[in-house]
């Protein structure tokens, strides 16, 4: 019995501790939308490179016929797109968000 409570105890303590890691790296990016609430739309094309957005906007990105939206209400201040884009969103190359606070614009050098 003297063993089973510490056993028990650090058992608890540990899935305290990934339920913790879990919830920060889903909220370290932010979390999908819906287009409804986004505050502007950009496309992605061949030449895009980065997009710059503000912290807490709700942003859709569009490629080809494809689309999805995502609220930037993380912590991160850079995001990939592969990481938060569906598997159904066509880009051939990878490109970067950059969250601020502040004006946002799209940038397709």
């Amino acid at each position: 019995m003297k063993k089973f409570i510490p056993a028990v105890f650090s058992i608890a303590l540990l899935a305290a501790s990934l339920s913790v890691q879990a919830d920060t790296n889903a909220n370290r990016n932010g979390e999908a939308s819906d287009r409804i609430t986004a505050n502007r739309t950009v496309v992605i094309g061949p030449n895009t490179r980065w997009v710059n957005v503000a912290q807490d906007e709700v942003v859709t990105f569009v490629s080809g016929r494809e689309q999805f939206s995502w609220h930037f209400d993380g912590t991160a201040p850079r995001v990939s797109l592969q990481q938060i884009a569906p598997s159904s969103f066509n880009q051939s190359k990878d490109v970067h968000v950059y969250v601020a606070s502040g004006i946002s614009r799209s940038t397709d050098d």
